[in-house]
């Protein structure tokens, strides 16, 4: 647990005062999990240390708990009040302009966006902020990190460097593409915020947006899903001397989704599988079957959704 005596996670020169700092902007979650105080949001571990837990804002009905509970996209301590406002600034500048793009561009799918008209220093400062707390967020709460550890301290240098002035000192030879998917139509309260090695290695999720940095020998592609997720190899998209956004087809995005699903569930329902099979002695067919049936008889009996009622379940059988 971290106090206000702790170094900035950022600088390391100033006490990280500040609290409730985001590791992803707020403005970038509001269509995954609503709008402030009415979120709702779930956290899925693939550990017995790190289930699943959900979220809900304080004015959402689905809060019955009188215990007011941080958002899991925020935590305590983490930045000194200088750097959480420069990444203010940051959030400021490219936030809004990046939510205006469904509106702008939801008709050019499967297309290259290029932007003269931003500061690409400062867009790709921003970028690496997202990766760098992206990655941040998961070490905290997972205990798990998704980037090399080299370049994750590479990143908050860079950023550091950045905040301090020090423009010279800017290393943005680290390339990266963001891959959008701004169809109106499309529902992104399924979208997904964080990160996935197992695909590609790796890929950083924020919501409709998906970045990946290209750092030899990064990215990795898993060659059993490269027709789904061959759209990542696409370097048209990169932010280099202009600012590019990948605008993925829908289709394509869908289908992306539906495997980083999949692989999200069965992570999630294998261990606990696994824990259970080591304390009964049962078959894993035996397990499997039991843990969805009580699961589904939550479900039922209380409308949760069918994840957290399946980790209750677990929890009473592993009890």
């Amino acid at each position: 647990m971290r106090s206000k005596d702790d170094l900035c996670l950022i600088c390391n020169l100033y006490k990280s005062d500040k609290t409730n700092s985001h590791f992803i902007p707020a403005g970038l979650l509001k269509s995954n999990i609503g709008e402030r105080n009415y979120e709702e949001a779930y956290m899925i571990g693939v550990s017995e240390q790190a289930p699943i837990t959900d979220y809900f804002g304080r004015s959402n009905l689905k809060n019955t708990d009188p215990e007011i509970k941080q958002n899991p996209h925020a935590a305590d301590y983490i930045f000194c009040s200088k750097c959480e406002d420069k990444l203010a600034e940051l959030e400021n500048e490219f936030v809004p302009y990046l939510n205006s793009l469904k509106k702008k561009f939801a008709g050019k799918q499967d297309n290259v966006l290029v932007f003269g008209d931003l500061n690409t220093l400062r867009f790709k400062v921003f970028v690496y902020s997202l990766i760098y707390r992206l990655n941040l967020q998961s070490v905290l709460k997972n205990l798990l990190t998704g980037i090399d550890f080299h370049l994750f301290n590479k990143l908050r240098l860079i950023i550091s460097n950045k905040f301090a002035g020090l423009d010279y000192l800017v290393d943005t030879s680290i390339n990266f593409s963001v891959f959008a998917s701004l169809n109106n139509e499309y529902d992104y309260s399924m979208n997904f915020v964080g990160i996935n090695t197992f695909f590609i290695n790796p890929l950083l999720m924020v919501n409709e947006f998906h970045i990946v940095p290209y750092i030899p020998p990064f990215p990795l592609i898993n060659s059993s899903f490269e027709s789904a997720f061959k759209h990542y190899q696409n370097l048209d998209g990169l932010t280099n001397k202009q600012v590019s956004i990948y605008n993925v087809e829908t289709e394509k995005w869908l289908t992306v989704h539906e495997h980083l699903v999949n692989y999200q569930a069965y992570q999630f329902r294998t261990i606990r599988i696994g824990q259970l099979m080591r304390k009964t002695k049962q078959t894993f067919e035996e397990c499997q079957q039991k843990l969805y049936n009580l699961a589904e008889k939550i479900h039922l009996e209380t409308s949760k959704p069918f994840g957290i009622s399946y980790d209750v379940a677990f929890k009473k059988l592993i009890e």
